[in-house]
């Protein structure tokens, strides 16, 4: 509280005190309400306490009013060092907060944040502007052939002439394009973020490069894919613009074998009256008389085929290393407010920021078992909120078959935290983020389980540190 009253005296004694305090009494009640929580509720700094300001900024660009005041100033010093060594995982989660704490550092200066901090500045990945694709040109109208003898008795009317009508597939096939386009252009803007990020990751220790090179290339194949499909449509007509190829009326597809057997050609008339109905009418494909008129629809099925439909491309099957298992260690740990079997705990994995979890080991493990115990932590998982409060994680844990026994996977000692465990033979990076919709846990944990020894397992492959395998006190049972 003196902190946030020494702060209210120098802004009210300041040159801009009706820009900071607010310009009503209104809003200066509200600024003081934040100063006052931000000095002395905010200590230590808890995920709920984030979260209120995250909702509080859903829809506005400042705490209190319209612009910068003390309470933005405060609130931004006393969350900054947190935000800006947030884990992925909690990127869409504090969108709102990442957002204003990148606006109020752009209007403060980065040069004086740095020199109040000593951390990085925040850096937020903005979704990259990728310009649509112009839409197709008009298709051009198909002109169809009139026959010699029925040209000079043909209406000059222009309105007399049908339309020609673009083919059905014509409209369907440029939405289908249009739609792959900007899947493709949304997929180079989401694998360029995630690349930067991995960058980021790389500079600070956190990972290795050959994630961030694995990263590079995706990126750079996309970018490829995405080329192809742009250069293709503006240079190749869709398929629905090729006009069906017209068929000759029989009077003039036979006029050779009417001369060669001596047959007279049919008079042309001396005036449009006198033409016979069949001579004024247009020729329209199909509606040639004599047994050489082909159907249009038969024409148009046999000149053009229809375009085989690509094979879907097959993903792969999921695998350990898709998993970011890191060793972790549990700082702080109690009940969850509103599960009593439900742990709620604070785990140290190599980030500036403890991982806030949710376990459901009350029933296992006692909690004194649990304070300062060295745990594998699932990280790249979609955080789940949990009986109202969210959780950025899972701890991996050994059951027995009846799974009336559990306990943490141990880890040996002298393991770095942060560091990632590994299965011999699976070493791709591991995804962004676990999509559980495509159920990857569900189909790995029937192949993780612990051996005769209590080794977990993968395949019957170990999990191991840089310090030995794992362990468990559960012989032959499940791992998840």
């Amino acid at each position: 509280q003196n902190v946030g009253s020494t702060c209210a005296s120098l802004a009210m004694g300041s040159a801009k005190a009706n820009e900071l305090m607010g310009s009503g009494p209104g809003e200066k009640a509200q600024v003081m309400e934040w100063v006052l929580r931000a000095s002395s509720k905010m200590y230590p700094l808890m995920d709920s306490y984030l979260e209120v300001i995250n909702d509080h900024l859903l829809s506005r660009a400042f705490l209190v009013g319209n612009k910068l005041s003390l309470a933005d100033l405060v609130v931004f010093g006393v969350c900054f060092p947190a935000i800006t060594m947030f884990p992925i995982a909690q990127f869409k989660h504090f969108a709102n907060l990442l957002r204003w704490g990148d606006h109020v550092q752009s209007l403060v200066g980065s040069d004086v944040v740095a020199a109040c901090y000593p951390v990085k500045p925040l850096h937020v990945i903005k979704p990259l502007f990728v310009a649509p694709r112009p839409p197709p040109p008009p298709a051009a109208p198909i002109a169809a052939k009139v026959p010699a003898a029925s040209s000079a008795a043909a209406p000059t009317d222009s309105k007399q002439q049908p339309q020609s009508q673009p083919p059905s597939g014509q409209a369907g096939g440029a939405a289908a394009s249009d739609a792959a386009v900007q899947a493709a252009q949304a997929a180079v803007t989401k694998q360029g973020d995630t690349v930067r990020l991995l960058k980021g990751e790389l500079k600070e220790g956190k990972i290795q490069k050959p994630a961030v090179d694995a990263a590079v290339q995706k990126l750079q194949a996309l970018k490829l894919e995405l080329d192809a499909m742009t250069k293709g449509d503006a240079t190749k007509p869709a398929s629905g613009d090729k006009a069906a190829p017209v068929s000759k009326p029989a009077a003039a597809g036979k006029a050779g074998k009417g001369e060669g057997k001596g047959a007279a050609p049919a008079a042309a008339p001396t005036s449009a009256t006198a033409a016979t109905p069949a001579a004024t009418a247009p020729a329209v494909v199909g509606e040639a008389d004599g047994p050489a008129a082909v159907p249009a629809a038969k024409v148009k099925k046999e000149k053009e085929p229809k375009k085989e439909a690509a094979p879907k491309k097959e993903e792969e099957p999921p695998s350990i290393d898709m998993l970011d298992i890191r060793v972790g260690q549990i700082v702080k740990v109690g009940k969850h407010p509103n599960a009593d079997t439900l742990y709620l705990e604070e785990i140290d994995v190599g980030e500036a920021v403890p991982r806030q979890i949710i376990s459901g080991l009350v029933k296992f493990v006692p909690v004194e078992e649990m304070q300062g115990r060295r745990v594998l932590v699932v990280c790249n998982l979609k955080p789940a909120k949990m009986r109202d409060v969210m959780s950025y994680g899972m701890v991996l844990c050994a059951s027995n078959l009846t799974h009336d026994e559990v306990v943490p996977v141990g880890v040996p000692e002298g393991v770095p935290l942060g560091e990632r465990v590994m299965v011999q033979g699976y070493d791709k990076p591991p995804v962004d983020e676990i999509n559980p919709k495509k159920k990857t846990l569900e189909l790995l944990f029937p192949d993780m389980k612990t051996n005769a020894a209590g080794t977990p397992c993968y395949k019957d492959i170990p999990f191991t540190t840089s310090q030995g395998v794992t362990t468990s006190t559960l012989p032959s049972g499940w791992v998840k």
